[in-house]
């Protein structure tokens, strides 16, 4: 899978949400070059892919984690990033089956659970990680 794809989907959705002032330079994706700077929230995306499932043959199915984490800078305060965090959340619930699943590229991924984790401080701030795992499936060539 394409993990560069997966994450820009992510930076895609996160951006459609709108929140204020907040453009693709406020989203830190992995080996790219990026600087906090003044930023007033900011995002960081990883994503991960895990060993084969089981699965039909002809089928590669496997487990893909995405990490957003949240931030905000020192005294910006937890009621905004809990705020925005809840919004990101809700980007994709497992319940609802018009927004558990989606494609990207030639990969059809199923959302299976949400987790959003305690806020979180660390040297310029604080963080809080939202955590999507999907199944991903995907033909084998």
């Amino acid at each position: 899978m394409n993990h560069q794809r997966l994450l820009e989907h992510f930076s895609e959705r996160i951006l459609s949400l709108g929140f204020d002032g907040i453009t693709s330079g406020d989203i830190h994706l992995p080996n790219v070059e990026w600087t906090r700077n003044d930023r007033t929230l900011w995002f960081e995306i990883t994503a991960a892919e895990g060993e084969p499932i089981n699965h039909a043959e002809g089928v590669d199915r496997r487990l893909v984690t995405v990490n957003v984490i949240c931030a905000v800078p020192a005294g910006a305060g937890t009621q905004r990033l809990n705020n925005v965090a809840e919004r990101v959340w809700k980007l994709y619930t497992p319940l609802d089956s018009k927004r558990a699943g989606f494609t990207v590229g030639e990969n059809v991924l199923v959302l299976r659970r949400v987790t959003k984790y305690p806020a979180e401080s660390f040297s310029d701030g604080l963080k809080l990680n939202v955590r999507f795992v999907m199944e991903k499936y995907a033909k084998e060539c």
